[in-house]
């Protein structure tokens, strides 16, 4: 007797969750977020201090997820690469990184959300999040970041 064939899964069902939960990122134990106070320096340019942001950890993965709010006055800006750095200087882990669109001089409601593996031990304390638009770019620092625990 043959054992019971199970249907092809239907990919366009599969919302964030289950994708999540799939690939492993979720599990029981679910998502913890933490809001970060200001994390944007007065003096930093391209960001206005509006700029909100949220940490989010998982059982396998922690997130900084960021509304990004323009100060007014440069090129659309996009970072390419973000970093996460102790207060020692040290880089410590780099982050995937995906953006709604460009930051334009005017705007207030820009996502971007950066993430990474991490144990749910690992990223414990604050950190800064160093940001480039490119490797020869001047970093723009935020922070400070720490990470929920589940």
């Amino acid at each position: 007797m043959q054992a019971p064939s199970t249907p092809p899964s239907d990919t366009s069902a599969r919302g964030p969750f289950s994708v999540m939960y799939i690939a492993g990122a979720l599990d029981v134990r679910g998502l913890a977020t933490r809001p970060l106070g200001p994390i944007v320096a007065p003096s930093t340019p391209v960001l206005s201090t509006s700029t909100s942001a949220y940490a989010h950890r998982t059982s396998s993965r922690v997130a900084v997820v960021l509304q990004l709010a323009s100060v007014g006055g440069h090129s659309p800006w996009t970072p390419r690469e973000a970093t996460l750095v102790t207060a020692t200087g040290r880089h410590v882990r780099k982050f995937l990184i995906w953006q709604s669109r460009p930051l334009e001089a005017k705007d207030t409601d820009v996502t971007l959300v950066l993430e990474t593996e991490a144990k749910s031990i690992e990223l414990r304390g604050r950190y800064l999040l160093e940001l480039r638009e490119d490797a020869t770019s001047p970093p723009l620092h935020l922070g400070p970041v720490s990470f929920p625990e589940l």
